[in-house]
């Protein structure tokens, strides 16, 4: 039961706040089943070793449905209070410990970095009044979300390959709070895909062998990297009065989400000189149809020694980039996650 003289309201609204977004979700399962009308929600912020995101918070929400069933909601994107996962969990008590075996739905709504299906089994025993817990279990990647799949289920331009990821987490603490370690196998080698599979679609529409733009030495007047817009890092010149201008953020205050996945896309970059920019370019797609803009990897000093060389300037995704980006993650190392979470029991 929560402290009645705590009052850990307004650290939960500012974790809401400045930690929403896309979180690695960790399950704090109550270590007994909840009476019928009885809740339990665990507030955990968590702390991954992957580089897509720094930190985030979750709110984990579990109710009592009788017949020693727990109904779970979690909650990480508070941007648009959209439910990161669901779960049923049935417990079988014997000799004072609980095995609970559960069956959970993440990344409804593409904002948990764990698999969409998964299921597994935790062994709770109360040790001087502290639930302590560990849990096993198997989870399925898919290629895409739930949310995704309405109109996206034939259409891989963001997904990646299915994949099994084995999953453990450990859990020590008290009924006010505690702390967990999580391991979700492939995590940062699927999402590595999800995220730059993107760059696969074509930038000159029905070219798929030859996508990008090549800019002949000849038709460039100059490159401008000095005097530009805030956003701006390059300006590329070209000879007939238009230009190809390179950013290092979205133009549009209107694209929700697109900075986030432009920091996604470049989490684990192909070179120490490379990152993500959007590339703007009158009468070319890139990523977005019906926007003259998107992303590409690019190295922006690569560019200007081409240039300096009196060579063509090529804005083309590497063949390789997706090995090039692998080689920079860790890999076991970069699946775990840690994290601390305060509970409240109700009614």
């Amino acid at each position: 039961m929560g402290k009645s003289e705590s009052h850990p309201e307004a650290l939960i609204v500012s974790a809401c706040l400045l930690l929403a977004g896309c979180a690695t979700t960790h399950h704090i399962i109550p270590a007994a089943p909840l009476k019928r009308g009885e809740s339990f929600t665990s507030a955990n912020i968590i702390v991954p070793l992957h580089k897509f995101e720094k930190a985030s918070f979750q709110l984990d929400n579990y109710f009592g449905i009788g017949n020693d069933l727990n109904l779970g909601i979690a909650i990480s994107n508070f941007l648009f209070f959209l439910p990161t996962t669901v779960s049923i969990s049935r417990y079988q008590g014997r000799d004072g410990a609980n095995l609970a075996y559960s069956v959970f739905i993440n990344d409804l709504f593409e904002t948990s970095y764990s698999p969409l299906l998964e299921g597994g089994v935790s062994y709770s025993r109360m040790e001087n009044g502290y639930p302590d817990a560990a849990y096993i279990g198997l989870g399925y990647y898919l290629p895409f979300s739930i949310f995704q799949s309405f109109w996206k289920a034939n259409d891989h331009a963001f997904g990646s390959e299915s994949r099994l990821s084995m999953i453990g987490q450990l859990d020590l603490g008290n009924e006010d709070a505690g702390a967990s370690v999580r391991y979700n196998g492939n995590l940062s080698d699927y999402y590595i895909e999800y995220y730059n599979s993107g760059n696969k679609i074509n930038f000159l529409a029905g070219d798929a062998n030859h996508a990008g733009i090549e800019l002949p030495y000849g038709e460039i007047a100059g490159i401008d990297t000095l005097g530009l817009e805030p956003s701006e890092r390059m300006r590329i010149r070209l000879k007939d009065h238009s230009a190809v201008v390179i950013r290092d953020r979205d133009p549009y205050p209107d694209c929700i989400g697109c900075a986030a996945r432009q920091r996604t896309m470049g989490a684990y970059p192909m070179g120490e000189d490379y990152a993500v920019y959007w590339i703007r370019y009158p009468g070319r797609l890139l990523n977005y149809p019906g926007l003259n803009n998107g992303f590409l990897e690019l190295s922006l000093p690569e560019i200007l020694s081409r240039y300096g060389e009196g060579k063509s300037i090529v804005l083309r995704q590497k063949e390789e980039f997706l090995d090039l980006k692998k080689r920079g993650r860790k890999p076991f190392f970069e699946d775990i996650s840690f994290g601390v979470n305060y509970n409240f029991h109700g009614r």
